[in-house]
């Protein structure tokens, strides 16, 4: 066994040296150290070596210089090293971090430039009296630094990639409240969250609204299933994704994906988070032209949500004709032009099962070919005249004209509605 002190180095033979005299050596060959760490990890750590980073080689080498330092200072000390010793850790990581670099990757590279250290040292003890015994215990005092400084670094690492995501998550809701209001101009001035949203100025877009929902039907609004879903959506198609007040908003570019794949995406991922437990509804606009024409999208988005209304699942008000477009957007006053008479005959067949509404229906469907009509509804054609002509007695409505008829389906779904 090999004892570590701050005066000697003590072989298990009884040879003996300085410590100071193995530290000694070691600093006069700490640029080759460095360069060789950092050859190592450019060569055995690709999210380094690909990385086009300015100045990530001189910051690989600084911090390999300071690493082995506090090897050096702490071997010399004869004291093992502490995360404390290694300030410089949160700068680095931070640095790392904001360049994309994972942090299995990060830690890689701090093992992959303490193995390359390792080497040097070794090839450096053996050469003193009692060298394997010595190269050993030295050993154990690199393990310590490797455990210490990984600690610290893993320790940056996440608090820097924490603070990132949630100074990233801000700046996305100010984008997001700038859209909304209108102030696409301000909104633009974010070029960088905008690019990595795939956002430009004049992007097409849609705007979608979801509303995650309790399963249990206990509570209307669920906040941590509102940011699995609002992480889902960037993840599947990009843009800007936020939690607003009880609401997932989301803005997606659809310029490089389209329309169609936007959309088809969006519904897999809705029955994909429902059946997994996640029921949410969603409504999204038609595609709008730039990030000016937000809010006319938003409110489309939100027609298309309410008329879901708690039910789960997802509506693209680009998939509505424009008779259900009409029949949704109707207020009171455009039912209250309902004629009495019609009015008291869709009430009273709806009494009576809707057989009469429904052969209508069947009829208009049919582009108003009577035999067709009969063959989806299983009767006699002459069934279906008798039908129409009492349709035709209790509403004054002559359903051979369009006009006329059209206007009957049309009341027919308002009141429905």
């Amino acid at each position: 066994m090999v004892a570590l002190t701050p005066e000697l180095l003590v072989s298990a033979s009884g040879d003996s040296y300085d410590v100071g005299l193995l530290v000694d050596r070691l600093r006069l060959r700490l640029d080759s150290f460095v360069a060789e760490a950092r050859s190592a990890i450019m060569a055995q750590v690709p999210a380094y070596g690909q990385n086009d980073q300015a100045d990530l080689r001189e910051e690989v080498a600084s911090n390999c210089a300071q690493v082995f330092g506090i090897f050096l200072d702490t071997l010399a000390a004869g004291r093992p090293p502490v995360p404390g010793d290694f300030p410089m850790a949160a700068g680095y990581a931070a640095r790392r971090s904001g360049a994309g670099i994972a942090l299995e990757d990060f830690l890689k590279a701090f093992r992959v430039g303490q193995a390359a250290l390792w080497e040097q040292v070794r090839a450096t003890a053996v050469d003193l009296p009692g060298g394997s015994e010595a190269a050993a215990a030295v050993v154990g005092h690199l393990m310590a630094t490797i455990e210490a400084g990984s600690s610290a670094a893993a320790r940056a690492y996440v608090d820097s990639t924490n603070l990132r995501a949630t100074d990233v998550a801000r700046v996305e809701r100010d984008l997001m409240e700038d859209l909304l209001s209108g102030r696409a101009d301000t909104a633009a001035t974010r070029t960088e969250v905008l690019a990595g949203a795939g956002l430009a100025a004049d992007s097409r877009v849609l705007v979608g609204i979801g509303l995650p929902r309790d399963p249990e039907g206990t509570a209307p609004f669920l906040p941590e299933a509102a940011d699995l879903v609002s992480r889902a959506v960037a993840q599947s198609v990009g843009g800007v994704v936020v939690v607003r007040q009880d609401e997932v908003v989301a803005v997606v570019p659809v310029d490089e994906l389209g329309e169609a794949t936007v959309m088809a995406r969006l519904t897999r991922l809705v029955e994909s988070l429902s059946s997994r437990g996640v029921p949410v509804t969603f409504g999204f606009s038609t595609v709008h032209a730039g990030l000016a024409a937000v809010p006319a999208a938003h409110r489309e988005a939100e027609l298309a949500r309410s008329t879901l209304g708690d039910r789960p699942g997802l509506l693209a008000l680009s998939s509505m004709s424009t008779l259900d477009y009409l029949v949704t957007c109707a207020d009171d006053s455009a039912r209250r032009l309902i004629r009495p008479a019609v009015r008291a005959f869709i009430e009273e067949d709806a009494c009576d099962g809707g057989v009469l509404v429904d052969t209508l229906l069947k009829y208009v469907a049919a582009d108003m070919n009577a035999r067709s009509a009969a063959v989806q509804l299983h009767v006699h054609v002459n069934t279906i005249y008798y039908r129409l002509d009492r349709i035709t007695e209790r509403t004054g409505h002559d359903l051979r004209r369009l006009d006329e008829a059209f206007e009957l389906l049309l009341a027919v779904r308002l009141l429905a509605a």
